[in-house]
């Protein structure tokens, strides 16, 4: 019988420990998602800064709707330099 009581004990202090962790490491989780949006949708605002800066003609509300297009892209320009956008992280430096 009082193995069955500290089996109890046991398992509810496991499980508590386990939540507690879970619940941490989704916090983690959710602050290096904000960490990693950040990133890049800075890295997409300093092309477009640039390119503007390059090509003064070139319309914004055209780069703008490059952007939010949800069209797939012909990805044979990727792939001549070696960039498969399956991956998941790429690295340009070379």
């Amino acid at each position: 019988m009082k193995n069955k009581i500290e089996l109890k004990k046991m398992l509810s202090i496991s499980i508590v420990t386990i939540m507690i962790w879970a619940v941490i490491l989704g916090i983690f989780e959710i602050c290096e998602y904000k960490i990693y949006t950040k990133n890049v949708n800075q890295k997409i605002a300093q092309i477009i800064t640039k390119i503007c800066e390059e090509y003064k003609d070139i319309d914004k509300n055209e780069l703008m709707s490059i952007l939010n297009n949800k069209e797939n892209i012909d990805t044979e320009l990727f792939n001549k330099y070696g960039i498969d956008l399956n991956a998941e992280r790429y690295n340009f430096a070379k």
